[in-house]
């Protein structure tokens, strides 16, 4: 119970996080100890580590300024004057992935996974060794501690001898330079291979495109091939030209052909086939004799050649038939068929006009060819081109190659030269270690805690609004605390109070004597509220209502009356106008009087319940007229005002929508609106306030059923 009526600072303070804290014990403890098992499992569990324990001098770094070799132009540098930059960047290296890349790959990853015979990852290698080692640096020093743990015994200290060796090289080519300079020589050296090869394929293309193997040996074949041509293509000039010639000569002593087709009175085609009948049968006297020479009778190529000119013959009597003057052509054509210089005109013009064919084909080749020698012209050149380029980047290529061979010897040297790191210890022999598995024990341990604390206050803090402690009503809600009251204890081997038989005498209610202290002192503080304001009047109206069923607002308002008829020389009467009378049959038996009856002298004697404390049930006023209550109520003021009684204390129903409480709350003098603590809402109570307080400026609040969830010594405190 708090005697502050200031209103204290919102925020979370220690009392609030104590009253979580053993409000929610049960939950923080039952995380507690399944934190506390699972660690005690690892502990069982998990299998202990081998560490490997070596350490490092540092006496200077040096610095190299030339971009090949170590040389006069490098700078020393000590961790005294570097500070502890110097040293973290060794550390840095230290813990690099690319050194404990590089060590995966020597030990190999099948080691440090500790998966023989099975699918290995380097990368997952090498974050085994990263989170493995541990280096420090031991104060105001320069030595270097490194510490590596593995379940295998022989991987730790193999991997930190590697790690040591592998660090060593790392070192020079950071600081020295000679792994810059060999990764720029590697780089050139790739990059003009690749630009050899770009090179080989362009001359391969061209070539191709070319159809050609050697320029030299091509433009040789295209000259004998264009000689062997022209030769040829002279060769059937000549021809041409002698047999065109010939034909011209012929055709001079042969009759004009339109002449003897008018002569002849027959057209010139005719004429023409007459002439060439003739000329036929002429050539075949001579042929018929050569053949009767060669074959028999009975040859069939001669009776062939007979049979033809057989019909000749007759083709010749039918045109002299049809045109009988061309018998004088007939004997002309054959003297002319038998001469010596007679020349066959068809096969000879067919011949002319093969050969010029001929001479076409060649000249059509000829520049074919003289096309394809430009083209090679031009291949020609762009292969020497090519060619000069190949033999310039096969010199670089030769070049870098062999700068890169020495870089990478000199790099072997300088790294087995270093004497500005000494090794103080050597990777110890592996000791057994339960540091990791303690250390994560503890991780375990504190996360369930830390779990179980979080769950605590998210309920109490987040997820629950309902109002707790005494000290809320006024740091977060801002609204006058006038009284709380803890929750009623049963006392063991006392029964409850039940309604007493018909025609027994009436007993006082005592079903809360564990709250009679509270009571009292509420009843001290209503009496002191009243004469703090100066309210001498008689009878003092004092409301007790709630914010919602069973938070206790009808025991406050019972409790509250016996007090005052305790301890006080007026009456008081208890007027009970909540739909369930509960509280009326604590006190009778009977159903008790109306209030109009209760405020009257003569009848208000069956309405006591005991000295000085009288009880009346406002039946007729909350009948469900709730229009008609108040202008009731108000009929009723000037008696309650005539009446003996020092106090009346009223007990309304919850507020809500359909209850008439607020209406009520202007006619009194004090309004306790009663919260149930860890149930009812904080936005509950200050909206039930604010309803109120627009009808009554005095409205208190009394918290109801709070917990004492902290021990006496530390309640006695807060």
């Amino acid at each position: 119970m708090t005697d502050e009526n200031t209103t204290q600072p919102a925020g979370i303070r220690l009392e609030d996080i104590l009253y979580t804290l053993f409000r929610r014990k049960w939950i923080i403890l039952a995380f507690c100890a399944v934190g506390l098992s699972v660690a005690g499992g690892l502990f069982i569990v998990k299998k202990p580590v081998y560490q490997s324990e070596a350490k490092l001098l540092l006496r200077y770094v040096q610095e190299n300024r030339s971009a090949t070799t170590v040389d006069k132009d490098s700078q020393i540098r000590s961790p005294d004057s570097g500070g502890d930059s110097l040293i973290n960047s060794e550390l840095e290296i230290l813990g690099s992935l690319d050194l404990a890349m590089q060590v995966a790959g020597i030990i190999g990853p099948e080691k440090i996974q500790e998966t023989a015979g099975k699918e290995t990852n380097m990368v997952k290698a090498a974050l085994i060794i990263q989170k493995g080692l541990q280096v420090d640096v031991p104060r105001r020093s320069s030595i270097i501690r490194l510490v590596f743990s593995h379940g295998d015994p022989d991987v730790a200290q193999s991997v930190l001898r590697q790690l040591t060796a592998s660090y060593l090289k790392k070192h020079v080519e950071l600081h020295l330079g000679l792994g810059d300079l060999e990764k720029f020589l590697q780089q050139q050296t790739d990059q003009l291979k690749g630009r050899l090869s770009q090179t080989d394929e362009a001359l391969q293309q061209i070539k191709q495109k070319a159809g050609i193997i050697s320029p030299e040996e091509a433009r040789k074949s295209y000259m004998e091939l264009m000689s062997k041509i022209r030769q040829e293509l002279f060769q059937v000039e000549a021809d041409i030209e002698q047999r065109k010639v010939t034909l011209a000569e012929t055709e001079k002593l042969a009759p004009a052909k339109s002449e003897d087709a008018t002569a002849l009175e027959a057209p010139l085609e005719k004429v023409e086939e007459y002439q060439s009948i003739c000329a036929e049968l002429s050539r075949a006297q001579s042929t018929k004799r050569d053949m009767l020479a060669k074959y028999t009778p009975e040859s069939p190529a001669l009776q062939q050649f007979l049979a033809r000119i057989a019909r000749a013959e007759q083709d010749k009597k039918k045109l002299e038939q049809e045109f009988p003057k061309l018998v004088s052509l007939g004997i002309a054509a054959v003297s002319a068929a038998t001469g010596t210089n007679q020349v066959d005109f068809t096969g000879e013009s067919t011949r002319v006009k093969a050969l010029e064919a001929r001479a076409k084909v060649l000249t059509t080749q000829m520049q074919i060819i003289r096309t394809d020698m430009a083209g090679l012209e031009q291949a020609e050149t762009e292969i020497a081109e090519l060619m000069r380029q190949r033999m310039v980047e096969e010199a670089q290529f030769l070049s870098y190659s062999k700068s890169l061979e020495q870089a990478r010897i000199q790099e072997n040297m300088g790294a087995g030269k270093i004497i500005n790191i000494g090794e103080v210890q050597a990777p110890s022999f592996p000791t057994r270690s339960r540091k990791e598995t303690k250390k994560l024990m503890l991780q375990v341990a504190g996360a369930a805690i830390a779990l179980g604390l979080g769950l605590a206050f998210g309920m109490d803090l987040v997820l629950d609004p309902s109002i707790k402690r005494p000290q809320e009503i006024e740091t977060r809600l801002k609204l006058p605390l006038f009284f709380w009251l803890p929750v009623a204890k049963k006392r063991k081997g006392v029964p409850a109070a039940k309604p007493q038989d018909a025609g027994t005498e009436v007993k006082v209610w005592n079903g809360l004597g564990t709250l009679r202290p509270y009571f009292e002192a509420m009843r001290d503080r209503l009496i002191q509220y009243f004469e703090a304001g100066n309210l001498t009047h008689k009878p003092k109206l004092v409301a007790v209502t709630s914010c919602g069923d069973g938070s206790g607002a009808s025991s406050v308002a019972k409790g509250l009356a016996m007090s005052l008829a305790e301890a006080g020389d007026g009456n008081i009467l208890l007027v009970d106008m909540t739909h369930d009378h509960g509280s009326a049959q604590a006190f009778s038996k009977s159903e008790g009087l109306g209030l109009p009856e209760a405020l009257e002298l003569g009848t208000r004697d069956s309405a006591q319940v005991q000295d000085k404390l009288y009880l009346a049930k406002s039946d007729e006023l909350s009948g469900g007229l709730q229009n008609a209550i108040p202008r009731r109520f108000t009929h009723l003021v000037p008696k309650m005002k005539a009446s003996d009684y020092d106090f009346i204390i009223f007990d309304l129903p919850p507020v809500n929508a359909t209850s008439i409480t607020a209406r009520l709350a202007g006619f009194m003098d004090l309004v306790l609106e009663v919260a149930e603590a860890e149930k009812t809402n904080r936005d509950t109570v200050k909206r039930i306030a604010a309803i109120l307080g627009r009808s009554q400026p005095n409205v208190a609040v009394v918290l109801n059923k709070c917990q004492k969830r902290l021990p006496a010594w530390l309640h006695q405190e807060f």
